[in-house]
């Protein structure tokens, strides 16, 4: 990464209470945090990790969180028209995280995302949490489009 200029990123998918979340580490700390938080999870249970939001809390120092797309719970919340629900949740991200939160806003091009994002996007407003446009990545090079597109139509 470094020879070539490009900043990495360290994280992972954290289950925490059930509800998935992308945690970033800034620094080794950071790092350090987010391999005890998955470390407490799956001590917990190996076949349904999740970590708690008390141990979210105590160690989140050093870490940036998305809150997640389509495995996240505000993508579901959405879809399900729980908008205070969702709120809520972002909420109570924001007092562990601060600054250090992020709502994850993502478009591919199915049904249904446009309605999804103009919802996302009112969250953001509402919670005052910044958007983070993100993409999953769904194949290695243009010419592998046409099997992502012929998998994901409608």
């Amino acid at each position: 990464c470094q020879q070539l200029g490009v900043q990495h990123l360290f994280g992972a998918e954290v289950p925490v209470e059930g509800k998935d979340l992308v945690l970033l580490a800034s620094n080794r700390e950071g790092y350090a945090n987010i391999c005890w938080l998955l470390t407490q999870a799956h001590l917990r249970s190996r076949d349904e990790p999740t970590a708690t939001l008390e141990e979210l809390a105590s160690a989140n120092e050093n870490i940036f969180c998305l809150t997640g797309t389509e495995a996240g719970p505000i993508y579901r919340l959405i879809d399900d028209f729980k908008h205070q629900e969702a709120a809520q949740w972002m909420h109570t991200l924001y007092d562990i995280f601060g600054e250090r939160l992020s709502l994850e806003v993502t478009h591919q091009r199915r049904k249904g995302d446009d309605r999804r994002l103009a919802h996302l996007l009112q969250l953001a407003r509402q919670t005052g949490v910044p958007p983070v446009a993100t993409g999953d990545v769904r194949f290695a090079v243009p010419g592998d489009y046409w099997r992502y597109d012929l998998l994901t139509c409608a």
